[in-house]
């Protein structure tokens, strides 16, 4: 089966979520959210199914450790 990823930008994003940009990348940065893939130099996006996971990991209550292990998780599965 041939699976390709879907990425999203940060204006789908900032249309999905109560969180701006900075907040995010302040999340990022502590573990808390899905880290953001480089396409180019100039040009960042995330996976869809990883904001997705967290989405639902966040509706659910998960703790922020619960948050860091499930992200770490996401670094892991892209053999990063």
């Amino acid at each position: 089966m041939n699976h390709t990823p879907t990425f999203i930008d940060s204006r789908e994003i900032d249309s999905r979520g109560p969180y701006q940009r900075e907040r995010r990348r302040q999340l990022e940065v502590a573990g808390l959210y899905p880290p953001r893939i480089r396409l180019s130099a100039r040009r960042n996006a995330w996976l869809l199914a990883e904001v997705q996971e967290w989405e639902r990991a966040r509706a659910a209550g998960r703790s922020d450790q619960q948050l860091r292990e499930l992200i770490q998780r996401m670094i892991e599965a892209r053999g990063q």
